[in-house]
């Protein structure tokens, strides 16, 4: 397993490296946090993650509405 070190997660007062292939992999180009990373972050960034466990509460209407026309092109 590789290690990321560009980030850190942090879970309560404890930081720890990123594990590419368990908290993230890299997809086309980009770096792809799994659910697990999202879950021990403990909420949503609203950033549209792909797989975000909190129903992206916390993503704005607009940025659904332009990955919605992005895709239907």
């Amino acid at each position: 397993m590789k290690v990321f070190k560009a980030q850190a997660l942090q879970t309560s007062n404890e930081r720890r490296p990123l594990v590419e292939g368990v908290d993230f992999y890299r997809e086309g180009g980009y770096v792809v946090f799994t659910e697990g990373y999202h879950l021990r972050r403990g909420y949503c960034c609203g950033s549209g993650c792909r797989h975000c466990p909190y129903g992206e509460e916390s993503v704005p209407a607009a940025f659904h509405e332009e990955v919605r026309e992005r895709d239907e092109s």
